[in-house]
C-alpha cells in the first residue's frame, strides 16, 4: 500500500512536523497496547489480527456448521456489527453476485428494518431453501439488544422455524459475554462467540464480528489478517514520512482547521463502495462530539462522504471542481484488478468511438483517474492518495487497519475521544421508550 500526498495535499511540511510531535504520546500508547497483547483498553483492537484464540474459536464453529450444500448466510447486524463484513464481501464477491448466480454461499445482510424485505423473505426462503443445511444465521450485536438486529433475527428465525422446526444448529451468535442475548443462547445450546469488552463495534472487523460470517466463504482469512498485521509497524512509526496513518490524520486535521469539514473518500472501484460506508461510520461515530470549552458548547466533527469513480465524475465532479472548497479528498485506487479484457468494436456500433476501441477497461479507468487528479491540481483542490497493489483480502486488511489507526490520531488532534457515541445511545433509548408505549 502506498500513501501519496506531496504536491497535492497542500499542507506545509513544518505543520506536519509540528503535529507529528504532538502525536508521539499517542504512538507510545499504541505501542504499549501492542506490547501488552491484551484487551485492557479500547486501543487494544490493534491486537485482534494476532489473536490466535479468536481464530481457533471461529475455525471450530466453522468445522461444525459448514455444510457442502450451504447456500445462504443471513447476517443480522447493523452499524459496526455488519459494515466490516459487508465491506469485504462486496469488494470480493457481492458486487459481482448477479454475474455469478451459481457461486455459493452468498451473504444476505439484514441490517435496517424494511417492511418489503420482511414480506419478501418468507417467499425467498420457501422457493430457494429446501434444507436447513443450506442456510446459516449469524446474529451480531455486542449489546445483545439492538432493536433492528433483534427484530430481523425474530423475523428470519420464525420463518425458518416454520419450515424446518428447530434451527438452533444453524445459528451462530456473536455478542458480549453476559448480555441477555448471550444468556439465552447459552441456555438454549446455541453456538456463541464473544468479543472483548473493550473493543468497540466499529473497530471490531478483525474479531469474531467480522471474521465469523466471512470464514464460511472462499475467503483467505489468513491473508486478510496478515494485511492488517503488516501495516502496524509503519503506522506506529515516529517518522511521519514512514507513517501513512499519521500523515493522513494530520492532513485531514490541518484542512479541518481551515474550514474544510468534509472528507470525501473517492474510490475508483465500485466494488469498494461498502468499504467507503464502513469508513464513513468509523469517522462519523468516532469524531462527532459535543464538548464544552470555557463554558461554551462546541460541536466537533468531520463529515465523511463516499464517491465512486468514474460514475460520480458524472454526478459530483461539477460541485467538487466549481463549488465551495470545503473538503479534503482521499482517492483510493488499485494498481492491479486482476483482469484486463480488451474492448473490441461491435458490428452494430463499429467506429462509434475510436478512443476506446482496442483499450482495456483498466486503462480507461486509469485515464479517468489521472484526469480528475490533474484537474484538482490545476485548481488547487487538496487531495491525497491511497494506492493499493490489488483488490485482495490482504489489501483490504491493510487498508482497514491503517484507517482505524488513523482515526486514533485524528481524535487526538481534534481533542475527541473516539471510542464512544453517547448521542447514538440517546436515540436508541428514545426508540425503546416509544416502542414500549403500545
Amino acid at each position: 500500500m502506498e500513501f501519496l500526498y506531496k504536491n497535492s495535499a497542500l499542507v506545509a511540511q513544518e505543520r506536519i512536523s509540528m503535529s507529528a510531535e504532538l502525536l508521539k504520546q499517542v504512538i507510545g500508547n499504541l505501542r504499549q497496547a501492542t506490547f501488552a497483547k491484551d484487551y485492557s483498553n479500547p486501543e487494544s483492537f490493534i491486537n485482534l489480527p494476532q489473536d490466535e484464540n479468536i481464530l481457533k474459536s471461529i475455525t471450530a464453529i466453522k468445522e461444525k456448521k459448514n455444510k457442502p450444500n450451504l447456500k445462504y448466510i443471513f447476517v443480522a447486524g447493523i452499524g459496526g456489527a455488519n459494515l466490516g463484513a459487508k465491506a469485504v464481501y462486496d469488494a470480493l464477491f457481492g458486487y459481482f453476485d448477479n454475474f455469478y448466480p451459481q457461486r455459493l454461499p452468498k451473504m444476505i445482510f439484514l441490517d435496517t428494518i424494511n417492511p418489503k424485505v420482511s414480506a419478501s423473505m418468507s417467499g425467498f426462503i420457501e422457493q430457494n431453501i429446501s434444507s436447513a443445511d443450506e442456510i446459516l444465521v449469524c446474529i451480531v450485536s455486542k449489546s445483545g439488544e439492538t432493536i433492528e438486529t433483534i427484530a430481523n433475527l425474530q423475523e428470519v428465525s420464525q420463518i425458518l422455524e416454520k419450515k424446518f422446526g428447530d434451527i438452533k444448529e444453524r445459528v451462530i451468535v456473536v455478542t458480549k459475554e453476559g448480555t441477555r442475548l448471550w444468556q439465552i443462547s447459552k441456555e438454549k445450546g446455541i453456538d456463541t462467540l464473544t468479543l472483548p469488552e473493550t473493543v468497540v463495534d466499529r473497530y471490531s472487523v478483525f474479531s469474531a464480528v467480522g471474521l465469523t460470517p466471512l470464514s464460511f466463504l472462499p475467503f483467505d482469512t489468513g491473508q486478510f489478517l496478515d494485511g492488517a498485521k503488516g501495516v502496524v509497524d509503519s503506522c506506529l512509526s515516529d517518522n511521519p514520512e514512514q507513517n501513512p496513518a499519521m500523515l493522513s490524520a494530520i492532513i485531514i486535521s490541518e484542512h479541518y482547521k481551515t474550514g474544510k469539514s468534509i472528507n470525501d473518500n473517492f474510490f475508483f472501484h465500485p466494488e469498494l463502495e461498502s468499504l467507503g460506508k464502513w469508513y464513513r461510520q468509523l469517522m462519523a461515530e468516532s469524531l462527532g462530539e459535543e464538548k464544552r470549552i470555557e463554558g461554551r458548547l462546541e460541536k466537533v466533527g468531520i463529515t465523511p462522504t463516499v464517491s465512486i469513480g468514474s460514475m460520480d465524475l458524472h454526478s459530483m465532479a461539477q460541485l467538487y471542481l466549481a463549488g465551495p472548497q470545503n473538503q479534503i479528498t482521499t482517492f483510493v485506487y488499485a494498481k492491479d484488478t486482476g483482469v484486463s479484457p480488451q474492448i473490441s468494436n461491435s458490428a452494430l456500433f463499429a467506429n462509434l468511438s475510436p478512443d476506446v476501441s482496442g483499450e482495456t477497461p483498466e486503462h480507461i479507468v486509469s485515464a479517468m483517474y489521472r484526469s480528475i487528479k490533474t484537474s484538482y491540481i490545476e485548481r488547487g483542490i487538496p487531495f491525497m492518495e491511497v494506492v493499493l497493489p490489488d483488490l485482495s483480502a490482504h489489501s483490504l486488511g491493510s487498508f482497514m487497519q491503517f484507517k482505524m489507526i488513523e482515526m486514533i490520531y485524528l481524535g487526538a488532534l481534534l481533542g475527541v475521544y473516539v471510542f464512544d457515541q453517547p448521542n447514538v445511545e440517546e436515540y436508541k433509548q428514545k426508540a425503546k421508550e416509544m416502542l414500549a408505549k403500545k
